[in-house]
């Protein structure tokens, strides 16, 4: 079985405590999961931190998850028009991508 990754994409910050909340239920979930969690200044770390697990676990095969909040889900959607067909660490995520949960994303502007 897959091995799952989960990004969480948010506009918390650093100093909600939601975020880890989120982490402690994926967790409870699924201990196995890798998380990647960004807050705010997403785009070249959640790039980094794919390259990095695509290091670390070459070949394998996983599942990606993206949970979003608010301008997280406008980040996950651009992201993925800038990556498609790149053949970089992000196209790699969106063709194992699952799931994206959106809370509360501002598509019809704030």
């Amino acid at each position: 079985m897959a091995k799952p990754l989960v990004a969480f994409l948010t506009d918390f910050g650093t100093r909600d405590h939601y975020v880890g909340v989120l982490t402690g239920v994926v967790m409870s979930i699924n201990p196995d999961a890798t998380l990647i969690e960004q807050s705010r200044d997403c785009g070249e770390k959640v790039q980094a931190a794919l390259e990095e697990v695509a290091r670390k676990y070459p070949g394998r095969g996983r599942e990606v998850y993206f949970v979003t909040h608010s301008m997280g889900g406008l980040i996950v959607r651009q992201m993925y028009l800038d990556h498609r067909e790149k053949g970089d660490a992000l196209d790699q995520a969106f063709r194992d991508l699952k799931v994206v949960v959106q809370v509360a994303p501002p598509n019809q502007g704030s």
